[in-house]
């Protein structure tokens, strides 16, 4: 992983987020799904695709 994955990885750790490393899937991007806290104790699980350019 690069440096911008080192940033967002402390960024999550930092806000007390759960997250896991996702190594991508049939040549998709690599990146990280973020458990995201919301209402009830449900948590919405997001994908952030980290690319060379971008982060989705």
């Amino acid at each position: 992983m690069n440096g911008i994955t080192e940033l967002i990885e402390t960024t999550l750790k930092e806000h007390d987020l759960e997250y896991s490393r996702h190594e991508g899937a049939a040549g998709g991007l690599p990146g990280l799904v973020v458990a995201l806290p919301g209402e009830r104790r449900l948590k919405t699980n997001t994908i952030l695709s980290i690319g060379e350019h971008s982060v989705r």
